[in-house]
């Protein structure tokens, strides 16, 4: 639940908010599972357009209350594109409440780094940080035959902007995870730098996850990896290093347009593999359209003045595609893409103490501090 004391039902505005966060209250209350402490993790990846923009008089009040709703429904988000500028980041922050917390990259430098952060906005009800921060580097190619530290290196191309990757906690379930912006370049499915970058870092994620020294037994990889078809090359480094993806992630398009993979959600976990099997056990998710019920196109009528002369003047058809545009600028042009996961694995681990085995299912991390059970 947010901080909603500033809307102002006075004012038109204040009270076309109000009735967009009931309408999305209610549709995230009916397409997401309830929220426990203890039983699930609702996990979710989003690219906000130009978090920190200045386009078309940047965001309203509004988007700010409608963005930080969508994320109050989640426990962990990674949020992909939010700028130098993190006005609107802090504003989004202090409309969540002091439970949350967040872990924000510094700015990519360079033209390929678009002055963009990545965060990870988490509810510390329910999640916990594990210690361990890092932007991802990937190693320089050493001289073939050599690894002593005279060898001769290749330096290697840097992914477009710089993934974000740390440790969490939520409940029995200790894991690190990694979120990307990936390079979009020229607009074609197979575009080779954005191929060779999701292998690059798909490989590298492998490896930590395989290390014997592994901060935890399980990886993620979330963000916009600006995939179009999951029959794309893109799509098949990411599996071809082992990245499970599961099904409801596979058969989600996360665009606003409703016609592309741009958004991934993936892990590396032998033990989430087996729970999961094809994808679908034990693990649910999807694509949640919130231009259902906000910034929905019949209302495009009631932001004529905020969108200025050049709508007014434009014809019916016009006007249409102009407010697609716009309210990108708000909301985003990209949907928030979620999974939740069971994070309770003590049947599995009382059973094992039940057969006299030692060792539990799986490897979990070490239990939080009791906490009551909690429904949304």
């Amino acid at each position: 639940m947010l901080i909603y004391k500033d809307i102002d039902p006075a004012k038109v505005d204040g009270r076309r908010t109000a009735g967009g966060l009931l309408r999305l209250r209610r549709a995230l209350a009916r397409e997401l599972p309830p929220k426990s402490v203890d039983r699930n993790l609702l996990l979710a990846t989003w690219n906000i357009r130009e978090l920190g923009n200045t386009k078309f008089g940047g965001r309203l009040p509004e988007a700010i209350y409608y963005i930080a709703e969508v994320i109050s429904a989640f426990d962990l988000v990674a949020v992909e594109e939010v700028r130098g500028d993190v006005t609107a980041f802090r504003h989004v922050m202090s409309l969540l409440g002091p439970w949350w917390k967040f872990l924000v990259s510094d700015v990519t430098q360079g033209a390929r780094g678009n002055n963009e952060r990545i965060a990870f906005l988490y509810d510390s009800r329910k999640v916990e940080f594990g210690g361990m921060a890092s932007g991802v580097v990937l190693p320089p190619i050493a001289e073939k035959g050599k690894k002593t530290a005279e060898a001769k290196v290749k330096p290697v191309l840097q992914p477009a902007r710089m993934p974000l990757l740390v440790s969490m906690k939520a409940g029995w379930l200790g894991f690190t995870i990694c979120a990307t912006h990936t390079l979009y370049g020229k607009a074609v499915a197979d575009y080779p730098p954005r191929v060779k970058e999701i292998d690059a870092l798909a490989q590298f994620l492998k490896g930590r996850a395989e290390d014997p020294f592994a901060w935890a037994p399980h990886m993620f990889l979330v963000g916009d990896l600006n995939i179009y078809k999951t029959t794309d090359q893109t799509f098949k480094k990411l599996t071809g290093a082992g990245f499970i993806v599961p099904k409801p992630i596979v058969e989600a398009v996360s665009n606003a347009n409703r016609d592309k993979h741009y958004d991934q959600i993936a892990f590396l976990s032998p033990y989430l593999a087996k729970r999961t099997k094809d994808g679908s056990k034990e693990v649910v998710g999807g694509a949640f359209d919130f231009y259902k019920h906000v910034y929905r196109e019949e209302e495009a009528p009631l932001y004529a003045s905020e969108m200025g002369p050049k709508y007014k003047r434009l014809d019916a058809k016009k006007k249409k595609t102009y407010f697609r545009n716009w309210r990108t600028y708000k909301m985003s042009d990209h949907l928030p893409l979620w999974v939740g996961i069971s994070t309770d694995f003590s049947y599995g681990y009382l059973a094992n103490k039940f057969r006299g085995k030692s060792r539990p299912a799986a490897k979990p991390a070490a239990r939080g501090k009791g906490r009551a059970r909690k429904k949304r």
